[in-house]
């Protein structure tokens, strides 16, 4: 398996596929991309992947208060979910922040997960690629994983999209 990533990432940067980072900073070229890769790292991808919704921190939160509601559009409209009905139910389950840091009678993040659920949804909704290795270590665990406002909006929105928002009071 890494055998293959490392080709894989080599053929990538001999095709150009990271000439991107190189344009960033032309003194370097892709090789510092390759060692990284192949050293077992790897970067976070899949749903809402971008930069600013990887790893979110309370200050952020604060200074950025449409950081969360954007990532809960972004993962409502990947999983076909109606976006103003996922932020009212974020917005009644953590408040006018929207705070991935809620908690409430073992319920956590923006979408309060009861915790003794927390792991099983991680496994059923989430997947390793998804992540990096430090956050996939610890998606699982309570509360901390659920925490992760990417991890809890992402199982929010696949078990709604599978069945609807019945586990969700703020949804009724």
């Amino acid at each position: 398996m890494m055998r293959a990533l490392i080709v894989t990432c080599l053929l990538l940067a001999s095709l150009g596929g990271l000439e991107e980072q190189a344009d960033r900073n032309p003194t370097e070229g892709t090789r510092p991309s390759v060692i990284y890769i192949s050293a077992g790292h790897k970067a976070n991808r899949g749903p809402c992947d971008e930069e600013r919704w990887l790893r979110i921190t309370p200050a952020e939160a604060r200074e950025h208060p449409r950081l969360i509601p954007g990532l809960i559009r972004c993962a409502a409209r990947r999983w076909g979910v109606d976006v103003t009905t996922a932020l009212q139910v974020a917005r009644c389950e953590s408040g006018p922040l929207y705070w991935p840091w809620a908690h409430s009678n073992g319920n956590y993040g923006t979408y309060q997960h009861r915790g003794v659920y927390w792991p099983a949804r991680t496994e059923r909704w989430l997947r390793p690629e998804w992540f990096n290795d430090a956050q996939w270590e610890r998606v699982a665990e309570v509360p901390r994983g659920a925490y992760i406002a990417r991890a809890n909006v992402i199982v929010t929105m696949r078990m709604v999209h599978g069945g609807g928002w019945g586990p969700w009071s703020c949804a009724h």
